[in-house]
């Protein structure tokens, strides 16, 4: 019976000790907290621990949610601009005794001689075009002799415009399909199209000029593309004295029917980029003089994660990605042709491509129009971001009617039996001159120099460095909180002492 007496005591202990012991435990917390908070460097949360008045505590936390709160919208609207990675553009211009001359790239509007286009249209090459059956006389007027006219795109009427373009673009299916050793030979060789060059007085060389080959626009030339082991050319005065001097022929009497103007596209460039002739350039008309006259600037960019998102397209070149923006769009609209219509624009100004499409198909025409319209809509979107490091050049032409009381005589290396052209014309009044030889309206002048050798750089730099954005959101805090970094570890640090006392009691 004593035993039995003893078991409910037993069971009824623990229980009575244990309600005891979570009530102290609590009342131990909570009085370990207010002092940890009254000794708190937050003045608000000591002031509201300290005050035994329940309207003053009131008012005193009342106070410390406003704070926090005023804190809270501060400090998102601050890294709501941060997080944009905001930039300011500096400007600063260099004053230069000397300055590197650019590169100047030339080409002829009309992409190869008239006298090869049966040699594309039968799909020869060039070994198979001079093995042809027939010779083509070099001075003939194939292409419509005396009523040939180069119509624009715009103000004809539309059958003639459709059946223009129609010619066009059929005939650019067959060029395209040719090797690009045979569009070189059936473009205009070097002697050809550049007849005189002289850089600060004194005569080009051949090796001054690198070849570069465009499917607009065929054979084009660049003098001082930076090479390796060759220095870039240089000036040290502006003025037409220091000027790059240009005496082309662009043989009017040699272009095919589907060349829409007369005349040379010159395209000036970074000499360490390639030309764009399609996107750049200036137009120059036979027989006027142009003068084009020079500005160098350059744009410095901030890489992702600021808003221009730039690339170095020099890395990117190293493996095998492209070489600029403009190639990295060109390449990624064929491979979305590709990858949606299984085929690509077959007039698109690029070498020979396997998948082309066929130009009279409906369907795979219409599949390129959806591509390209979606492309428009923003629906299909390139990935190609801006180079981070750009240099281009303020560009300012003027031409005039380009008269000479003289011969000139040109020389080319290219022509059969040494064959020289020669232009005559004279003086006849102020304002009209005769040309004793039809070939002067085949001939132009180009000059090209600096007007300034000012190099004007912009430069992007971030609007918010790393100690700022801790010294705006110390600011904010501080402002509304009185809480400095200092203070903010004292919280942390009170936070882990309360956590420790509760995992031991």
């Amino acid at each position: 019976m004593a035993e039995e007496a003893e078991k409910p005591e037993l069971k009824k202990s623990p229980i009575i000790d244990k309600k005891n012991y979570i009530i102290k435990q609590k009342t131990t917390s909570s009085k370990f907290a207010i002092s940890l908070l009254q000794n708190s460097s937050v003045y608000p949360v000591s002031k509201a621990s300290h005050v035994q008045s329940k309207s003053r505590k009131i008012f005193w936390f009342a106070v410390l949610i406003f704070c926090t709160i005023g804190c809270s919208y501060d400090c998102y609207r601050f890294l709501k601009v941060y997080l944009q990675y905001p930039v300011l553009i500096s400007i600063d211009l260099q004053r230069n005794t000397s300055a590197n001359f650019p590169a100047v790239t030339v080409c002829n509007m009309n992409r190869m001689k008239t006298y090869y286009k049966d040699c594309v249209l039968e799909n020869w090459n060039w070994t198979q075009c001079m093995q042809r059956p027939y010779e083509v006389n070099r001075n003939s007027t194939i292409i419509e002799s005396g009523g040939k006219k180069y119509i624009s795109r715009f103000g004809v009427p539309n059958a003639i415009k459709e059946n223009y373009l129609y010619k066009e673009d059929t005939f650019m299916d067959f060029y395209a399909k040719i090797d690009m050793d045979s569009r070189k030979r059936y473009g205009y060789m070097l002697q050809e199209l550049i007849k005189k060059c002289s850089f600060n007085s004194v005569l080009c060389n051949e090796t001054d000029f690198t070849f570069f080959q465009n499917m607009q626009y065929g054979n084009c030339y660049t003098f001082n593309r930076k090479q390796d082991g060759k220095e870039l050319k240089k000036v040290f005065r502006i003025g037409p004295q220091t000027a790059l001097e240009l005496e082309l022929n662009v043989m009017v009497d040699s272009y095919l029917d589907v060349t829409q103007t007369v005349g040379a596209r010159v395209v000036i460039h970074n000499p360490e980029e390639d030309p764009n002739p399609e996107e750049d350039g200036v137009n120059i008309s036979p027989g006027f003089e142009s003068h084009i006259s020079l500005i160098k600037t350059s744009i410095k960019r901030l890489p992702s994660p600021y808003r221009d998102r730039c690339v170095n397209y020099t890395e990117k070149d190293s493996n095998g990605s492209s070489k600029n923006d403009f190639d990295c769009t060109r390449k990624c609209v064929l491979d979305l042709s590709l990858s949606i219509c299984a085929c690509v624009n077959p007039f698109v100004r690029i070498p020979a491509f396997d998948k082309r499409c066929d130009y009279k198909n409906s369907t795979q025409m219409s599949c390129l129009n959806h591509v390209s319209d979606a492309m428009h809509r923003k629906e299909l979107t390139c990935d190609c971001p801006v180079p981070c490091a750009t240099t281009a050049y303020s560009v300012d032409v003027g031409s005039s009617p380009w008269t000479r009381d003289s011969s000139i005589h040109f020389q080319s290396n290219d022509l059969k039996n040494g064959e020289n052209w020669t232009l005559e014309l004279h003086n006849v009044n102020q304002n009209k001159t005769k040309f004793k030889s039809a070939h002067f309206v085949s001939h132009a002048k180009v000059e090209v120099f600096y007007r300034s050798l000012d190099h004007t750089i912009y430069t992007q730099t971030a609007m918010f460095s790393e100690s700022e954005l801790y010294s705006h959101l110390g600011g904010h805090m501080g402002l509304w909180l009185s809480i400095s970094f200092m203070a903010l570890f004292e919280c942390i640090e009170n936070m882990i002492l309360f956590l420790i006392f509760l995992i031991k009691n």
